[in-house]
């Protein structure tokens, strides 16, 4: 599995749909997103490299209970991305890369105990 589908699955909660089985043939991944939504896919989620993307995943986490704070900061060339729990000072997970979503992801990846060489 690549980063894009493990964030969209661990770190999102989504589901890869099966194209072949809705008849829709040979395209990007598709996921299913919510029944509570008027359109519940998402197709070619790529948070690994589309900023947009990226920050979907900030405000997810931002968003569940108990909320986690990030923290991006340009140092030396890379970026470190870290999320940290509501109401505790050390940093939870801190994640390098030189790209801003590529820390985004890694660093939520580790949020929810997955592990990902980048």
């Amino acid at each position: 599995m690549n980063i894009n589908e493990l964030v969209a699955t661990k770190v999102m909660g989504w589901t890869v749909v099966d194209r072949e089985e809705r008849g829709w043939g040979a395209g990007p991944v598709v996921y299913h997103i919510s029944q509570d939504v008027d359109e519940p896919y998402f197709q070619d989620f790529r948070p690994s490299t589309n900023l947009v993307h990226a920050w979907m995943v900030v405000e997810h986490l931002k968003s569940q209970e108990p909320p986690l704070h990030v923290s991006i900061v340009d140092y030396a060339n890379c970026y470190h991305c870290n999320f940290t729990p509501a109401m505790e000072w050390r940093p939870f997970t801190n994640r390098e890369h030189l790209s801003v979503p590529m820390a985004i992801c890694l660093a939520a990846l580790a949020a929810k105990g997955v592990e990902y060489e980048a």
